[in-house]
This record gives C-alpha cells, structure tokens and sequence, in this order.
C-alpha cells in the first residue's frame, strides 16, 4: 500500500518526450537561430554603412592653395582663387580634375593654377584652368620638374597657359589646349628634351615660345587653330 504523501518516482528508462514537445523544441532552436543571422546581417550592414560614410567624411576638402600629396580625383571646381590654386607636393601621384576647373581671379591673379615645383614622375590630367590672368599669371606651372606628364588639359584666359622652366626636363605634354592666353600658350624655358604630342593652341599671344639651347623634341605637330599675327606665327613655326 502507497502511502499518500509519498512520491511517485518515474525510472529515467520510462520517461519519453511526447512529438509535440520534440517539434515545440526545434520550431524555438529555428527561430532563435533565426534571429541571431537577422542581427548578424543588420550588424555587417550597420558596419558598411558606418565604414562608408566615415571615409566620405575622412576625404580632404579641396580649397584654394590645397597640397595634394596622394592620387586625387576632384569631384567639384576649385576657385575663385586669388593666390595658388592646387600645389603638387609629392613624386610619384596623379591629379585628375575629371574636367573639372580650377578658376582663378581674372586679370589680376599672379599665380598659378596648378604649381608642380622640384617634382618628378607626376601625371596631370583632364584639368581646365583658366583665369590666372595677372602679369605672371600661370596656368599650369612646372619648374624645376622633370619627367612629369601633362595630358588632356585646358588653359584658357591665363597669362601664360603651360609654363616649363628652369631645368624642368624630359616632360611629356599631350592633347592639351591652350585658349586666350594673354601671352603665351606653351612657354619653354631653359627646359629640354621635351615631348609635346597633339597640343592645340588658339588665340594666345604667342602660341609657343621656346628659349633654350637644346631642341625639344615633337612628336606630333601642335596645331594653331586660329590666324595670328606674323612673329606669333613664327614662333611656332621655329619651335615646329
């Protein structure tokens, strides 16, 4: 006879899990699985997102007189600039305005849009410059540089478009454009052992002026796509 408080033990060898118990506990482990994928896949996008928009912030703002010291892609016109434009300042990187300009001042402005001084191995690309206008006002100025690559550029209402000067050898200048500028389109200076490739000048005071003790070599004719006066028409054909 049991007693009535006594307890009724089950042995472990009888004890079973009912189908509803065992399915009520694999549909809770899927759901639960479930959930932590969802979190996992929300927390990877969160941190893209974060990482995405942290590097957009992280990009130097480009203004008037900025040092570009690693490959740079503009995304917007630079300018109106009073002084300095953009300023090379290391070996080896591109700039690459992807068309667009880089303004100076007018007919006041003295400096240069693009200054890439005592720098080699530098590519240069796709730029408009235009309104450095004032008594040695420069488009794009290399001096003291060597082996560098112009390609694709415009000078337009500068007082010398594309200077090269002072030793700056072994230069490549390639479909570049210079429009209007108040005195010189391509300024060779105490330079040598130049390639100009494809360049269009028209209507600058002199299209291309050279002073230099050893010939520049062309590999292509730069065009003068305008009628200009009897020495600016010469010039360009002593310099061809």
């Amino acid at each position: 006879m049991i007693r009535p408080d006594a307890r009724q033990v089950i042995p472990q060898s009888e004890m079973r899990m009912s189908p509803r118990n065992g399915r009520a506990g694999i549909g809770r482990t899927l759901t639960v699985g479930l959930v932590v994928v969802i979190l996992a896949a929300a927390a990877v996008s969160a941190y893209a997102v974060f990482s995405y928009y942290s590097a957009k912030l992280s990009l130097p703002v480009l203004a008037c007189g900025s040092e570009i010291t690693a490959d740079t892609t503009l995304s917007a016109n630079i300018g109106p600039c009073s002084w300095t434009g953009l300023v090379i300042g290391q070996d080896g990187i591109t700039l690459n305005c992807a068309e667009h300009s880089i303004i100076g001042t007018g007919a006041n402005d003295t400096s240069s849009g693009v200054d890439l001084t005592m720098k080699t191995g530098v590519t240069i690309k796709n730029c408009n410059v235009m309104g450095f206008g004032g008594l040695t006002g420069i488009g794009f100025s290399l001096s003291t540089s060597s082996n560098n690559t112009l390609r694709g550029n415009t000078a337009d209402k500068d007082f010398v478009g594309f200077s090269v000067k002072y030793a700056s050898n072994n230069n490549v200048l390639t479909g570049n454009t210079a429009d209007n500028n108040s005195r010189n389109g391509f300024l060779l200076l105490i330079s040598y052992k130049h390639a100009l490739d494809g360049n269009k000048a028209d209507n600058d005071k002199n299209y291309v002026s050279t002073f230099t003790a050893v010939p520049t070599t062309l590999l292509a004719e730069t065009r003068q796509t305008t009628t200009t006066t009897a020495s600016s028409s010469a010039t360009l054909t002593a310099t061809l």
